[in-house]
């Protein structure tokens, strides 16, 4: 049977497409990359919110591709792989129709900068590049499908959004699109193509482009003629070729228009053409998927911070860490060590793209002075030196991180880098919470990190603090606010340093459920550490750290130093930080407004406000009433009781049965 008689027989074409597939499944699957597309495609899904190394590159696409690549090799197990790209070289069609795409906007420079890091990535993985200047992506994917098809053995994907490639399909080459917003991916066989664009034959696809045009690619095609009545054309007549032979068939401005255009047309069609006999630098075998470059791979990951794609690749012991800058390259480019927070100019993007990540530190006993504080012999001792500093680092440990639950165990304090001491509360101490007031109502400056939580939580306890009060949080706030700002990411980000985790103080069999908070950018997913959650190995015990936490079993060592630290940190941070805010003219919105008001905003949740709960239970009761009245009033108009919380029954009432509309638009929910 030839491909004529199966096209006109979509089901059967798919039991000939199933059975292809499952021949060549065992053998040989192609995927062929539509580079630029795809590149595009991630940059602009993330335009909102995008993806950004501590450092200020945009890293959106690169992230997007990366995982457009992983999400095939994972679920769709190609066995040969190749990505595809134009180049800047002009091609046959700028040469036969020069304003063949003329219009386009020019590339975003981020983007741009994005390009060569996509094909540094291909490379670490082992991906073969195509790209021959004189030939667009199209073309090279074209002529190696087709070099596929002639082989035979191989069920050949083109991976891309892009509709021109529908001309291609065959029963052995499908589109593959992939998926967006959760979806999953869509792969468009010859049945999907014939029914979707109203044709006979894939290659009809090309007929309809050239009479509809193409404004992306400015390609005039006929005017008045859109896709519709393109298909209802080649339908009636089979190709282009044909309806200007018979044009004479046509009628009035369909006629007039076709007949003014004819030379128009036939250049639409050339520009529509994806040439399938391109020079080609690959044999098919050479495409056969290889494994990746491990340590080329490792480079690029922590130099774009991408974490859990590294966990993914490379295996769950990986750490990317946050571009902290090596010693070598920060003197280097000494001019610029010190901006850690910028975006980066054209002028010095291309340095900071390749600046050399140092693998993070640790915490190392051996670095520190970190001291456990138990008796009013050793506070007394710790005093006069606290009280000569010119700044204090306080961070306060407690049980919850509910204020009006929480009880304070311990306060670690900190006057200069790696040295610290945690004042603690249990564990047999001496010390009460009457022993923290001295140290807190000096007069010197003091700081913490979401020094928010902690002026709140001494409130509580009716302990007050002096001195002008510093948040490392809220300063970074100003000068990266479209950045996380939380100690563990500072600390990677700016320090080159990755702090002690929470639930390394307690039994590894423990579950701990970090409060929710919704995730605000694809950034915040890629940075999500699990922080608060380990693997139970049999069952666990659920700790949520909105409820008091037991530190019995604690052990003080591990306590004093994962306390310490955080005080530590912070004096590091702010150390950054203060001059930071100085250099970007922020700091006297800082200490002018932000600093003020923050012992404000604690007076005030401490204060709260009144409710009228007599008023808000009679509101109550009233709304209760309306909604039952609605909610009767529906039923008796629509005859039936449903579930009104239901989209779907909701639907079937109104359009399905009560025929709302005539024909209602319906999507895949």
């Amino acid at each position: 049977m030839n491909d004529s008689k199966i096209t006109e027989h979509p089901t059967l074409n798919k039991l000939v497409r199933d059975l292809n597939s499952y021949s060549t499944r065992a053998m040989n699957r192609l995927f062929l990359l539509d580079g630029m597309a795809l590149a595009y495609r991630a940059h602009f899904a993330l335009i909102r919110n995008p993806i950004t190394t501590s450092k200020g590159v945009n890293s959106s696409a690169l992230y997007g591709f990366a995982n457009t690549l992983l999400e095939l090799i994972d679920n769709q197990k190609p066995t040969h792989f190749a990505v595809a790209f134009d180049t800047s070289a002009p091609t046959p069609r700028h040469e036969l129709y020069p304003e063949y795409k003329a219009q386009r906007e020019a590339m975003p420079e981020e983007l741009s900068a994005a390009l060569p890091q996509i094909r540094r990535l291909c490379d670490a993985m082992n991906i073969p590049l195509i790209i021959h200047d004189g030939w667009e992506a199209d073309d090279l994917i074209g002529t190696y499908a087709k070099k596929a098809d002639q082989a035979g053995g191989f069920e050949t994907f083109m991976v891309t959004p892009d509709k021109d490639f529908a001309q291609l399909v065959s029963p052995t080459t499908s589109i593959y699109k992939p998926g967006r917003k959760g979806n999953p991916p869509e792969i468009l066989g010859v049945p999907e193509i014939l029914e979707q664009w109203g044709i006979d034959h894939t290659h009809q696809v090309i007929d309809i482009l050239a009479l509809w045009g193409d404004a992306s690619d400015n390609i005039p095609g006929v005017p008045g003629i859109g896709q519709k009545t393109a298909a209802k054309l080649i339908q009636k007549f089979g190709s282009v070729e044909a309806i200007i032979e018979k044009s004479s068939e046509l009628k009035g401005k369909q006629k007039e228009n076709l007949e003014a255009n004819i030379e128009q047309l036939k250049v639409s069609k050339i520009l529509t053409t994806i040439v399938t006999d391109c020079p080609t630098d690959f044999s098919l075998d050479q495409l056969e998927r290889q494994p990746f470059n491990s340590e080329a791979l490792k480079e690029i990951l922590i130099e774009f911070e991408f974490n859990s794609l590294g966990k993914r690749l490379l295996g769950d012991e990986f750490k990317a860490g946050r571009g902290f800058s090596s010693a070598t390259t920060a003197d280097k480019n000494s001019n610029q060590q010190d901006d850690l927070f910028a975006s980066p100019s054209a002028s010095t993007a291309d340095d900071l793209l390749h600046t050399e990540a140092q693998p993070l530190s640790s915490f190392d006993s051996k670095n520190v002075n970190y001291q456990c504080i138990q008796t009013r012999e050793e506070l007394a001792q710790l005093a006069p030196k606290l009280e000569a500093a010119t700044l204090l680092c306080f961070d306060l440990e407690s049980t919850s991180l509910n204020v009006q639950k929480a009880e304070i165990i311990g306060m670690a304090v900190s006057i200069q880098a790696k040295e610290a001491y945690f004042i603690s509360l249990i564990k047999g101490s001496e010390l009460s919470l009457a022993d923290l007031q001295p140290l807190l109502q000096t007069p010197q400056a003091k700081v913490g990190h979401n020094l928010k939580y902690d002026l709140s939580l001494l409130k509580e306890c009716n302990i007050s603090v002096s001195g002008v009060c510093h948040d490392t949080m809220l300063a970074h706030a100003l000068i990266a606010p479209e950045k996380k700002h939380s100690m563990d990411y500072l600390s990677e980000a700016l320090l080159g340093y990755e702090t002690l985790k929470f639930e390394s103080l307690f039994d590894p069999e423990a579950v701990f459920e970090k409060p929710t908070e919704p995730v605000k950018t694809a950034a915040d997913a890629e940075e999500e550490d699990d922080l608060f959650t380990l693997a139970a190995k049999k069952k666990p015990k659920k700790i949520k750290l909105t409820d008091p936490i037991d530190y019995t079993d604690v052990s003080l060592e591990k306590l004093t130093q994962y306390a310490c630290e955080d005080a530590d940190i912070t004096w590091q941070l702010w150390d950054k930080l203060e001059p930071e805010l100085i250099r970007m003219g922020a700091d006297d919105v800082y200490r002018n407004i932000e600093v003020p008001l923050l012992p404000v905003l604690v007076e005030m949740e401490s204060e709260g406000i009144n409710l009228n709960s007599d008023a808000l239970s009679k509101i109550s009761v009233r709304l209760s009433e309306i909604i039952k009245g609605l909610e009767t009033s529906i039923f008796e108009s629509a005859g039936r009781t449903f579930n009104l919380n239901s989209p779907k029954q909701l639907g079937e009432v109104l359009f399905g049965e009560m025929k709302l509309v005539e024909k209602p638009k319906t999507t895949k929910t």
